[in-house]
């Protein structure tokens, strides 16, 4: 792993960004943009790590893919309960990231990005995705 690169840093530094942007919005009780930025520090945090090993990531890389190749990395970092931790989140974030960006049709109702989680599940995911970035931050800075 190189420590400290300065892209990897970039893409930690913007996903702690988002961390805080995601506070200030909870706070006001914007939950749904709240979870959206929560999802986009931890595909950012990924591809810190992932560019810290060497791997291609960023704009030219697909969602799915990054979260795929956040998941692989860490599966041969030896340390289980976060291996554990971000297949849990890639399940959740996947199936949250479309729904929380625009609102969608379910038969005859409108359903609205904020209708799709609750406060407390928002909170809830800060929090795991907070951890995942901490980790993710040991791991690159020296």
């Amino acid at each position: 792993m190189q420590l400290n690169d300065p892209e990897a840093i970039a893409y930690q530094d913007t996903a702690e960004r988002h961390l805080v942007a995601a506070r200030l919005l909870l706070n006001q009780g914007i939950y749904e943009v709240a979870t959206f930025c929560c999802y986009h520090a931890y595909e950012c945090s990924g591809c810190a790590l992932l560019i810290a090993e060497g791997e291609a990531c960023g704009r030219t890389v697909h969602h799915a893919q990054k979260l795929q190749k956040f998941l692989k990395r860490t599966q041969t970092m030896n340390d289980t309960d976060i291996e554990e931790q971000i297949a849990n989140l890639n399940g959740q974030i996947s199936s949250l990231r479309n729904r929380l960006l625009y609102p969608r049709r379910d038969n005859r109702r409108i359903i609205r990005p904020n209708q799709e989680i609750t406060q407390e599940q928002a909170e809830e995911l800060l929090r795991d995705i907070q951890s995942v970035v901490e980790w993710v931050g040991n791991k690159i800075r020296s």
